[in-house]
């Protein structure tokens, strides 16, 4: 017979979007300025979402989230349901570019994609004249969550909304095992790039589904989102945070300090934890002592915290 509640939980599995972060509303990291280094995936602007920027020899750009030129956006605030993007504004570029955005998703929660046909769906806008096209890709990687090196999994030309308003594009495939046993990425892309301008996405959606179904974010609400974003990487200071000193002890010309940082969420992984000046020094009245170093560059940090 009929049983209301198991059509009620297909119904909402049916619904539910797989990209956290979808609305581009949550920013830990805030704005990326002056970024030169191409073909390569950096976080900002929007958590959870890897952007780049490619192009013959190089290209100089700014990452931020947000839909007014004070905010990095560039052009109207309506080009969202949520009126947030990830905004890419390209200051310099040689040659004939691409701008891309990416999103990843882990072989553990990739793994119940097998089998099922899903649809990965998204608005992009950019400056008149600056493009030709757009295009969806999905890859995997060749190991085990390891982004260094992915193969695609299919792709497919899109279009590209040159006039500022709200388009959504999409593309659906049905995924087989092989496909996801390393994980999967979906990336998002304007081609043909060959002037500086606005560029910009949003309304991320991943669903079991053959068809786009209207936009909804992955958390019920605004702090569940931001929850989700913070089990991959976390922003805190040490003033806001309160870290407590536990303990101590020093020779002649050392100072050991054991210091306790409490985290809002319980992470995926043991975190890589990094300091985001170059230096942490304690001050004397006698002089400054020996600066600290935590992690390694930050860029490879958030890559491994964000994966």
């Amino acid at each position: 017979g009929f049983d209301g509640n198991e059509f009620q939980t297909k119904a909402l599995a049916y619904q539910k979007n797989h990209i956290i972060n979808g609305g581009m509303q949550i920013s830990q990291r805030g704005p990326v300025f002056a970024y030169a280094p191409s073909n390569n995936f950096i976080y900002g602007g929007a958590d959870r979402i890897a952007s780049t920027v490619t192009s013959a020899t190089t290209a100089s750009w700014d990452l931020s989230i947000g839909g007014t030129t004070a905010q990095g956006g560039g052009i109207s605030i309506g080009n969202s349901q949520t009126g947030s993007v990830q905004s890419t504004h390209v200051t310099a570029i040689t040659g004939t570019g691409q701008v891309s955005w990416e999103y990843r998703i882990e072989a553990k929660d990739a793994a119940k994609f097998a089998g099922k046909t899903m649809t990965f769906s998204c608005s992009r806008s950019a400056t008149a004249g600056t493009a030709t096209g757009a295009s969806f890709s999905i890859l995997k990687p060749t190991a085990l969550d390891n982004w260094t090196v992915a193969a695609f999994v299919t792709s497919k030309a899109s279009t590209l909304n040159l006039a500022g308003g709200r388009t959504i594009d999409s593309i659906t495939y049905t995924f087989t095992q092989a496909d996801v046993q390393n994980g999967l990425a979906f990336r998002a892309s304007v081609t043909g790039v060959t002037a500086v301008g606005y560029f910009q996405t949003g309304d991320w959606q991943l669903t079991e589904s053959s068809e786009v179904l209207p936009w909804r974010s992955a958390g019920a609400g605004q702090a569940e989102e931001l929850a989700m974003c913070q089990r991959y990487y976390e922003r805190f200071s040490v003033v806001n945070n309160g870290w407590l000193l536990s303990g101590g002890d020093y020779a002649a010309s050392t100072r050991i300090r054991t210091n306790i940082a409490m985290m809002k969420v319980t992470k995926r992984v043991n975190p890589t934890i990094e300091i985001n000046f170059a230096n942490w020094a304690l001050g004397t009245s006698a002089g400054t002592m020996t600066a600290i170093v935590l992690g390694t560059n930050s860029t490879a940090d958030q890559s491994l915290l964000e994966v």
